[in-house]
């Protein structure tokens, strides 16, 4: 049940930033260890316009790798960025660094979409072709079939986990600086 809850809510949380997005302004905010940079774009009839950009360095001394437990330097430095670029909207999309992400290309026997939510919802299909450190739950997962091949009775299926302490890091510095996270990537 609590599985199934779970898929309810990433459909339905899909379906809103979908449509938010379709209707309003769009601020993207990229996170590194060293560097926050925005970027505000506005829909037109002819597509997408960037519309402003700014960027801030931070001394980032712990590591090169991985955001520091101390945020406020983040926040400090995006609120000045929101500041400097007199933003129009608070609604962001957060990118994620490849970093954070498990990224594979995995060949499995030829299923069906039917056949691949099944083997999700009754944890067999990750836990026998993708080997995590830590529990499943703790991940927000993507995937989807890339190819598939009749011939070989085989298909090719992307799959992309991010760990959600690592969302959380990013959508509470945003939060904090006063944005409206609408959409993870």
């Amino acid at each position: 049940m609590l599985k199934f809850i779970q898929s309810l809510n990433r459909v339905f949380i899909d379906l809103i930033s979908r449509y938010s997005i379709k209707r309003e302004d769009v601020v993207g905010v990229d996170i590194t260890p060293n560097f926050i940079r925005l970027v505000q774009l506005s829909e037109t009839k002819n597509g997408w316009m960037l519309e402003k950009v700014g960027s801030r360095h931070l001394a980032n001394e712990s590591s090169l790798a991985e955001i520091p437990a101390n945020h406020e330097p983040y926040i400090s430095a995006l609120r000045e960025l929101i500041e400097a670029t007199r933003l129009e909207t608070t609604n962001v999309a957060i990118s994620l660094p490849i970093t954070s992400a498990i990224v594979r290309t995995v060949t499995l026997p030829l299923m069906s979409d039917l056949e691949i939510q099944n083997a999700i919802e009754y944890d067999s299909l990750w836990s026998n072709i993708i080997q995590l450190e830590e529990k499943l739950e703790e991940y927000s997962i993507f995937w989807q079939v890339i190819r598939r091949n009749d011939a070989d009775s085989t298909m090719e299926l992307l799959f992309v986990a991010s760990k959600l302490s690592e969302i959380s890091k990013y959508v509470q510095i945003v939060t904090k600086a006063g944005l409206n996270p609408i959409l993870v990537d």
